[in-house]
Order: structure tokens, then sequence, then C-alpha cells
């Protein structure tokens, strides 16, 4: 049987292909007319699965595709019997005499004699007549036993076949051997070495670049990857020979050069043996039967044996100058090769180490270029890395010079410089260098951007030098921010006492010593406080009561906050002056004289000191956000942001109204406003039943969205983006809340009457109105009309949405290489990733803020690219609508960062022309949409929201303003930083109640004084004068 089952296999795998299985398999699975199935259900439920399918196909590829056999090595069908029995035997230990009264016979006594002879323990003396025996008699002896019979489904792993068995010994419970003497299995220690060996084995492949093998896979389909693995290995080992040849003879070397011989003779012996299997099985024109399978799998396991692994280096690098040797004549013979190139190495140090040679041997022109190629793909063969290739005719003064050198490159920073080929002819570099950009363009870390042509410089008696350069990816672990937990200072202070001992470490650190771990947080506090780390803001407390119950939440006073930072770091408020430079003086009042056409009835043109000051966007956010109160919410009662925020407001009307007096001088604080996103603003009000916001916005029923006009109620459409729109005109006529906000007591405006622009104290958010708002619904959708009008179509490939939308993703791929660009937040494109699993939602794209503009970019290349390959001619309205859009949201989003806070009616015109393109075209876009009954481009509240921002440019340009303030004055793109800041902190502080937000204060302002430290140690303090936010 075994024989026919072994011919039946040799032929199945040498004729029968993955397609025909797959077929087959097919037919075994499928179900009948009744649902019954030809196999197993067990078999049935793993075909279904995609991750069980592939080893289902290679037993039944074993099995030589015949189904009975597939059905009994794949599933063992046991039958299992078990038995359970208890047993309670009663008896006493009785004398002779004792027998006698109970009536015992003397066979019955001779019998209780025998047996209690055998067992130990059983016959034991009487303690108070020690002559007496005594022996264990039963009684009586009660016990129950079950016994139950099932069948069960188990798979198999294994090419063997098995066989029922009802032998009741072998079900017998009671009379197993567990093995737990000396006699048991010995197996443990032996499968605890083996592991290790496997593991072992696993590395050294790893560490030489064997291919990895499938245990079920045929050796036949991994010749070619073994055969590129020898060779590469080869080419190695071989170079390494001819470099020892240049270096001084020692006894050392000649063992290196004859061990290095002897691997590579035997590198090309096991790759011929392989080749020749591999043409005696095309001559047999039969594939390769088991046996052949079997010898290729014993070579393979020879071959693993012989490269060395990385452990074997090179020892010609130990010579930083062995490359001068390997130089043809004509280059060593020019004169700038000693006297600048060398000089320069020299002098250097190899620029500290950073500039290597790794120089062919051989001159000839492929191994040149194969030397070469080999180098470079070695770089990213062990890590992600990144590299450009160039040519220079100084290695080191292409790395150091003040003006170009690679080492003062801000985009990249460049770890080393590879020079691989030095020649005196520069068309030759230039050849090389063209040729090696060809074989690299576009693969995943070459910053070359564009794929060159041989290039001729005009000279004859300079060295031309073929280089590389090379960083690893930032995800690199050695790129990576240190972090310091508490424990880390005791292991300092044990260290300091080991080398200084303890009084002189005592003594260092003014009296505070503490070597426990235990206490590691503790030690820290100490140490903070005695150093005087913290900056001098006092933590104060907000009481109040709900439901009878008081809280306490600690909290910073904005006045604490502003007198210390006016007293100790006045340039972070003031501009980059110091509180006693006039120009900080002059700077606030021009803000405030420019300021005043935009909000006329604001308290601060009232008969107080005009004084304000805006921040910027520049740099670490904790230099110009300042925290003042942070809880977890689910902790807390659900009033708590309700009562701290009125309190926040009764203390910024006091600082508004009395000012702050900080080395002489009185200063008064104005509010512009509350920028954030739609759901703070929304959560801040609902306290006051706010009843026009974004939440509210319905399909069939008109409902108000907006907080500061009334768009949305019937005759008021918010889609309208048009000049002179019905909703302009009820901008800030009613108010949308019922009561009074907590925010009642900011000094802003009239919060009880009209006229007042109070609802405008709510400022929005460019950053999540257009990149993290209506730009990614307007992304989501014109790629999605694209797949819909075939522009990632290809010939003879599916036209699904799903595989419309890979290609889409692949061709923005290319774009990101091509461009040197990333996004952080987007891994594909998928109808899951834009929210378009059902045909009735309108999509949008789940990204970054970042990430829309870097698709903006990609769009209106792929635009442009569509238009000349002719697709555009059937839809040139929605061409045109779709190009404006992105130029227009381009230039709008980048314009606003682009200017302070200030614009000139130019800039200003221009802004507003741009959002009007873009409102313009998503609009029409929409319309079009509609009509051909697809649900894209949807009219969200934030649409509606960015027409405000144009109306905010067209009023002050018909009036006339001479300046007009720039929205990105309530930009959070800064904030969500600082939020994000502060979070991750959080998540390093052990939590316990009553305590937790005391100490995520305290942990703040030690951040926060190391951060102002180090800015002002850079001497940071007039490095921004130009304002751009708040």
């Amino acid at each position: 049987m075994d024989s026919i089952v072994a011919t039946a296999m040799d032929a199945a795998a040498s004729e029968v292909s993955l397609k025909s299985v797959r077929k087959r398999m097919s037919r075994l699975f499928a179900p009948r007319v009744d649902g019954s199935y030809l196999v197993p259900p067990e078999l049935v439920e793993q075909y279904k699965n995609p991750n069980q399918r592939q080893a289902l196909e290679q037993e039944f590829l074993k099995a030589g595709l015949d189904k009975d056999l597939f059905v009994t090595r794949s599933v063992k069908k046991v039958k299992r019997r078990e038995s359970e029995s208890e047993v309670w035997v009663s008896g006493q230990f009785v004398s002779d005499a004792d027998m006698d009264e109970l009536g015992l016979s003397a066979k019955r006594k001779k019998a209780v004699h025998d047996e209690c002879a055998k067992i130990r323990g059983w016959i034991r003396r009487d303690r108070y007549e020690p002559d007496v025996k005594l022996y264990w008699l039963e009684k009586s002896a009660e016990g129950k036993m079950l016994k139950r019979k099932r069948e069960i489904y188990e798979d198999v792993d294994s090419d063997a076949d098995y066989e029922e068995s009802d032998n009741e010994k072998d079900l017998d419970v009671f009379s197993m051997g567990w093995d737990l003497g000396e006699g048991g299995p010995k197996g443990d220690d032996a499968t605890v070495a083996g592991a290790d060996k496997d593991a072992d084995v696993k590395q050294r492949m790893k560490s030489i670049g064997f291919p990895d093998m499938d245990a079920d896979g045929l050796p036949s389909s991994y010749i070619l990857k073994v055969v590129v693995c020898l060779g590469k290995w080869n080419t190695k080992i071989t170079a390494l020979a001819d470099q020892m040849q240049q270096v001084k003879k020692t006894e050392k070397s000649d063992k290196i050069i004859e061990k290095a011989k002897t691997v590579a003779a035997a590198l090309d012996k096991t790759s011929e043996e392989i080749q020749t299997k591999q043409s005696e099985s095309v001559l047999q024109d039969k594939g390769f039967t088991l046996a052949q399978q079997a010898e290729l799998k014993k070579i393979f396991d020879r071959a693993k044996k012989q490269p060395p692994d990385s452990s074997w280096k090179q020892g010609s690098r130990l010579d930083p100058w062995h490359w001068l040797k390997q130089l043809s004549e004509d280059v060593k013979c020019l004169e700038r090769l000693h006297d600048e190139i060398v000089r320069d190495l020299q002098d250097t140090k190899f620029a500290e180490g950073a500039i290597m040679f790794d120089v062919a041997t051989s001159n000839l022109a492929s191994s040149i270029l194969s030397h070469a190629e080999l180098s470079i793909r070695s770089i990213f063969a062990k890590h992600p890395a990144l590299f450009k290739i160039g040519v220079t005719t100084n290695p080191v003064g292409r790395w150091l010079h003040s003006a170009y050198g690679y080492k003062l490159d801000k985009q990249v920073s460049w770890e080393r410089m590879t020079v691989l080929h030095v020649h005196s002819n520069a068309d030759v570099i230039c050849l090389l260098e063209a040729s090696l950009i060809r074989i690299f363009f576009n693969s995943p870390g070459c910053r070359n951007i564009r794929c060159v042509e041989a290039l001729s410089f005009s000279s004859s008696c300079t060295p031309m030098l073929q280089y590389m350069k090379t960083q690893k990816k930032r995800d690199d672990a050695g790129s990576k921010k240190v972090k310091a937990p508490a424990k880390s200072i005791t292991g300092h202070m044990k260290a300091s006492v080991l080398q200084k001992g303890a009084e002189a470490t005592r003594e260092e650190l003014a009296g505070v010593l503490g070597v426990s771990e235990q206490n590691a947080s503790r030690q820290l506090t100490r140490i903070v406080n005695k150093f005087a780390m913290l900056p001098a803001i006092r933590v104060s407390e907000h009481v109040f009561t709900v439901d009878s119950e008081t809280y306490t939440l600690p909290y910073l006073k904005p006045r604490d906050v502003l007198e210390f930072l006016l007293r100790e770091h006045s340039h972070l408020l003031l501009g980059g002056y110091d509180a006693s430079a006039p120009e900080a003086y002059c700077e606030l009042r021009t803000f405030w004289e420019r300021y005043q056409p935009h909000h006329p009835t604001h308290d601060v043109y009232k008969p107080v000191a005009q004084t304000g000051q805006c921040l910027n966007g520049k740099f670490s956010s904790y230099l110009t956000r300042f925290l003042l109160a942070a809880f977890p919410s689910k902790q807390w009662p659900g009033e708590t942001l309700s009562s701290i925020l009125a309190s926040l407001s009764g203390q910024m009307r006091t600082l508004f109204e009395e000012g702050l007096v900080v080395n002489g001088r009185r200063f008064y604080f104005g509010i512009m406003g509350l920028k954030a996103d739609f759901e703070f603003h929304c959560t801040a009000l609902r306290d006051a039943g706010l009843q026009r916001s974004y939440e509210h916005v319905g399909r069939a029923n008109d409902i108000p969205v907006c907080i500061e006009c009334e768009a949305g109620f019937p005759d008021i459409p918010m889609e309208d983006a048009n000049v002179g729109a019905r909703w302009t005109r009820t901008l800030c006529k009613s108010w949308p809340w019922t009561g009074v906000p907590n925010f009642a007591q900011m000094p802003f405006d009239n919060w009880q009457s009209f006229p007042s622009q109070a609802p405008q104290f709510f400022r929005r958010d460019p950053f999540h109105v257009f990149r993290l708002g209506i730009a990614r619904n307007f992304l989501a959708s014109a790629i999605l009309l694209l797949c819909n009008l075939g522009a990632f179509d290809l010939a003879g490939e599916s036209k699904s949405v799903d595989n419309r939308l890979v290609r889409a993703w692949r061709q923005f791929q290319l774009f990101l290489e091509t461009s040197s660009l990333h996004v952080g937040g987007l891994r594909s494109f998928s109808k899951k990733k834009m929210h378009f699993a059902s045909g009735g939602s309108f999509p949008w794209l789940g990204c970054k803020g970042s990430d829309t503009i870097v698709l903006l970019k990609w769009f209106k290349v792929l635009l442009v690219q569509l238009r000349i390959r002719g697709l555009a001619a059937a839809t040139s309205s929605v061409w045109k609508y779709l190009e404006q859009a992105v130029h227009s949201g381009l230039q709008w989003s980048q314009g606003i960062h682009g200017h302070g806070i200030w614009y000139r009616k130019s800039c200003a015109r221009h802004l507003r022309n741009q959002l009007q393109g873009f409102l313009s075209g998503y609009s029409r876009l929409a319309q079009w949409c509609m009509v051909q009954k697809m649900p894209l481009f949807g009219m969200t509240p934030k649409f509606h929201a960015l027409a405000h921002f144009k109306l905010e440019l067209e009023a002050p340009i018909s009036a006339g303003f001479e300046y007009i303030l720039n929205p990105a004055v309530f930009d959070c793109s800064m904030s969500e930083d600082f939020i994000g800041r502060i979070s991750r902190q959080s998540r390093r502080i052990g939590f316990k109640k009553n305590l937790f937000e005391k100490h995520l204060l305290r942990q703040y302002k030690l951040k926060f004084g190391f951060v102002v430290r180090a800015y002002e140690k850079q001497g940071g303090t007039h490095s921004w004068h130009s304002l751009i936010g708040a």
C-alpha cells in the first residue's frame, strides 16, 4: 500500500499544477443538492478560512489528489471511551481474638494474614499491649463507576495513517503508567536542547541572508533564491581574498586568505551541484521526483552551513588607506589626489569617520557596476534607510562645505558618505552614476529626484569620485528619544556612592540621598524641590458642590501664570521683547489700533488701558500655550467643566479691569475669543441650552446649524456661499442659547442684549474647518468620483471600487516617492477609510490635517496627467470644478500661514478669491453628483463655516480697512500639539485619586521650566517678532 501511495504522489507532484489542485478542491468542497458535503464538516470550515486553505492545498497535493487518502491524512476520527470509578473502603485494625469474636473462619483469618503481610503498614502492634499484633480488616466497600463513549475529529499534521483502537487496555484510565519515577521518559532535556539548536540555526540563516523555506514547500521552488544567495556570498568572499592580497603579509592574513579561498571553492561546488540537478530535471522533461526533491533538500541543508555569518568581518577595513592601493595608475599619478583629497582626509580624519571607501578590486566595468550595486543594496537589506547617489571631486569638501555640505542638510541628517569608485575620466564616473540611478530610481529610500543621463565635466586632471550617502530611517531605535523614569535618579545615586562615597554624594546633592528604588518618585520630588527646578507658580484649588457633595480641583490661576511669565519670561508674552523694552509697548498699541475696526464694541475700547498681545505658532507649543487645569472627565462629575470655566471667566474679568502690576508697570489683558473645534464649543455651551450648532444638522427638516447666524432656518439655506446670501443679514441678530453662558463674565461684549457680537466670541478654527473638515470630505468624494470616471482603470484589471482604490493608492505612493513627501495617518485607500461602506452616506477621508495638504498637491499633479491622457474630454465641466477647488484650497490653506497677523488689502482680496473658488467648485461638484445620483460632496456645517471666513474678509475689504485680521490668529493646530503633549505626559503618571491632577500640574511645570531654559539658552528671546497666532 505504501509503495502504491508513493508512486501516486510522484506522478501527482510532477504533473499537477497549483491551478488544477484548486479546481479539484473546489469541486471536492462544493455542497451537494441536499446541502451535505463529500468531506467532513471540520474540513469544510477550514477550507472556508482563507488563512487555512493553503495548508489544505498542500495536504491535498501530498495525497496525490486522492480524496480518501486526503481525508484519512487530514482528519483522524477518534473513538474514545472514558471510565470513572470511585471506591470508599471502611475497616479497622483487629487482633486474632477480635477475629474469633467476629466469627471469621480459619480460612478467612489466614487470607487476612497473607494479604496484610504483602502490604507495608497493614500490620501493626497494639499501643497498650505490644505483644498483640493487629491486622487491617476491610468491613465494607462502596463506590460508583461512570462509563461514556464519544467520537471526535482531530487534525493530524503527519503522513502516517491512523487506525481505530477499541482495546480496553488503551481506554483503561486506571491502569495508566504515569512515569513519575526514575523510569519515566527522558525527553525534556533533549527537547529544550533541540529548541535552542533550532533557534541558533534560524539566527544563522537570518545573518547570512539564506531564504526562508516553508516546511511543506518543494525544495525545487527555492533553487533560484539559494543560487543567488550563494553567488552573493561568493562575490563577497572573493573580494575579501583579493583585498587581503594587498595587505601586508602576516600569518593571520594568510590564514584568512586560505579560509576565504576554501569557502569560495565550496560555494562554487555547491552552486554547480544545485544547477546540475536542475538541468537534469529539465532534460528529463518530467519535473522533480520525490527522490530528487529529497536530494535537493540535503544539498540545501549543507549549503546553509557554508557561508560565514555576519560576525566574520573583513580584515582589510582595519586600514583606512587600503583603497589607495586599489586605484589605477592613471589616478595615482594625479597631483590633486595627494595634494588635496588625501590631505583633507588626513586633516579631518575622514570627516570624523563620516567618509568611508568601498572601492572595487577589479577594473572590469561589469565588476565595478556589480560591486557598486551590491554595496547600495546592502544598505537597506539590514534596515530601512535613505540614500543618494552622486559625483564629486573632493568628498571632504562635499561633506563639510559651509554652504552646501551634506553635514549641514536641514531636511535629512546624513550619517555617512561611502566612495564606491575613483576614476580620472569624468565621463566614466557620470556613466556609472547614470547606470546606478536607473537601477535604483523610485526604489524605497532613494532620494535621487530624477533619472540623469551621463554628464561630462571638462576636466582631465581631477580624480572623480562616485559616492553614496546614507541615513537610517527615523523609526530606527537609535533615533528615538530616551525616556528617563524616576528610578533612574536612584541609579545615578548608587553609581555616585560607589565612585565617591556616601558622604561626598550627600554633600553634592545638598543632603538629599536615597538609593531605594521603591521610593524613586519621592526621591525625584525631593531633588526637584531642593534645587528649585519648578517654576514659581502656585497651585490653587477650585471648590464646587454637586448634589450636596463637595469636590476640590487643583488648577493654576490665570493671574499667577501671567504674573510669573511677565516677571520671569516676559518675552513669551511680548513678541520676543523684554517688558522694559519700548518696542513691546509699540507692538501692543499697534495691534489694538488695527483690531478696533474689526470689533469696535469690544470692552477693551472703553476707558481702560489699551493693552493685549497675541502669541505666535512657532517653536515649542509649551512656549505659546499655558496649562491652567486638567482632569480625567470620567473621574469627575459632568458639572466640573462648566464650574471651572465660570471661575476662570470671573478671574479674567478681574485681570481686565484691575490689571496686573509687575516690576512697577501695570498690564491689562483683553480677550479676543475662545478658539476651539465645534465639539468643544457645544460642550462648553450645553449648560446654557445651546439650540444652534453643527450637532443639530438634519437631512429631512431645516434645522439651524450655526452659532453666529440663523443659517439652517427655513428660507435661509446654509449651503448658499454666494455674495449677499440670506444668512449674512442674520449675523449676530439672535441668541443661539436659551440661558446665560458661563462665559458671560468674560470682558468681550454685551452678553445680555443686542446689538452685540457676543456669539462671535466662539471663534472658528481654520485647522478643523478646512484641513480636518471640508477638505477631507472633498478628497474622499473626489477620489471616488475619479474611480467612477475610470481614471484608475487598467486594461484587463477589475473595475470594482476596491481594486480601483488600490490602484489609486499606488499612484499616490509613486507621487510621494518622487516628491519626497510623506503622510502620517494613511496606509491605504479603502471604502472603510473613506467611511463609504453604505451607498447612502457621504464619504470623508480619515487622515491627519497635514495629510490633506499632501493629497491636494497630488491631486493637482494627477488632474494635469489625466487631462493629457484625454480623460477630461467627456466631462470637461467636472474637470474644471475639480481643478478650481484643488488649486484654491491649496492657496487658501497655505496662504493664511504665510502671512503675519495683518493682511494688506491685496493679500486679503487674493485669499478671499481663493475661498470663493473652493466654495464654488465644491458646490458645483455637489450639484453635478446629485443629478448623477452619486452621494458625493456632502454639504456639511463646515462648508458653511468656511463661507464665514470669506465674509470676514469681504466686509473689511468693502469697508476700506487698511489692515485685515488673519484667520490664522484662531488656528488650533499648535493647541492640538500642546494637548497631545500634556496627554502623553499624563499617561506616565500613576493614577491616585485626589492626587493625580496635582501631580500632573507639577510635572507640567517641571517640563515647562526645562523647555523655557533650553529655549533661552539657545538665544531665542529675540527671534520671533512676526506674530501669526493667538
